[in-house]
């Protein structure tokens, strides 16, 4: 038994469109070839697939039954030649994207689409994690393209660095930190009072870390940002977070948003596009690069 496509194809666009002359019709053949096509694979299976007693061919209980495998095997095969199309064109059959957890998630549904739309055969590996983790496998996986904080990414000249887009920050504080019961615009020496909780390196570099946003001389560094949150919510200090992160938090009146007398207006948390420079600079790994510029800065 040899089972050709052509066979397939004849069998499943006549059970659509109701007719060989139709199915012939779409398929730019003549009616005799699709006929032929699917009398051959009649006696290939051994079985009818259509009762030709009246005017138009109607699928038998066989034909219907194996309607939905053909449909199968075709989508397959098809899915088999774009495949090696996409191979042959020298697309990346994989990408790992890392986002930090700084990165705002509005426009990631939006991406997602995109990317399955143009690349349908490349696999995307995707993680969301601390911008500590992110900047360490970017190091160690040559294939990952990190998506983050500009400032976690300095590393050698090795590696490429693209900023996009710039997260607008507030200082915040627990509704019942001392800060938060100050009644007047509060003054960089009276944040210097408290503890700064800074989203900032907190491996071995973070002494040598020249942060805009410090001012306090009691600091911890963290680099997280979840973890920073979680040590804000704890009442463990203050701290300057991305307003997407604190949005719902202010609303519901867990934290306070404090209003200062000399906003830092050199302070903006920004993020950035890097990767090693021996990454494959294939069509996906190029669209993934645009296309973070292009739909972050849409939605920012």
């Amino acid at each position: 038994m040899s089972i050709s496509f052509e066979q397939l194809e004849a069998f499943v666009h006549s059970a659509e469109c109701g007719s060989f002359s139709a199915a012939a019709k779409q398929m730019k053949k003549s009616p005799s070839a699709i006929s032929l096509a699917i009398s051959n694979l009649e006696i290939d299976l051994g079985i009818s697939l259509f009762d030709r007693s009246s005017s138009k061919p109607v699928l038998t209980q066989h034909g219907q039954a194996l309607l939905i495998d053909a449909k199968a095997v075709m989508f397959r095969s098809l899915e088999l030649q774009s495949k090696a199309r996409s191979l042959e064109a020298s697309i990346e059959p994989e990408v790992t994207l890392l986002l930090d957890t700084t990165v705002p998630l509005q426009p990631l549904t939006e991406f997602l689409v995109a990317f399955e739309r143009n690349f349908p055969h490349t696999t995307l590996n995707l993680s969301i994690c601390s911008s500590a983790e992110l900047k360490q496998r970017v190091a160690a996986e040559a294939k990952a393209i990190g998506f983050g904080l500009e400032v976690f990414s300095r590393q050698p000249e090795a590696w490429f660095v693209k900023n996009i887009l710039r997260v607008p920050v507030s200082a915040v504080v627990r509704q019942d930190h001392p800060l938060a019961t100050i009644d007047h615009l509060i003054t960089l020496s009276e944040l210097g009072d408290y503890r700064q909780l800074l989203l900032s390196p907190a491996d071995g570099d973070a002494h040598d870390f020249d942060d805009p946003a410090k001012v306090s001389s009691r600091v911890w560094h963290i680099g997280d940002m979840n973890a920073l949150l979680i040590a804000i919510r704890a009442g463990l200090g203050w701290g300057i977070l991305p307003e997407h992160v604190t949005e719902e938090e202010l609303k519901r009146g867990d934290l306070k948003k404090l209003e200062l007398e000399s906003e830092s207006s050199d302070y903006q948390l920004t993020l950035g596009v890097f990767c090693h420079e021996e990454i494959s600079g294939g069509p996906v790994v190029r669209w993934v690069i645009d296309s973070l510029d292009e739909f972050w800065l849409r939605k920012s």
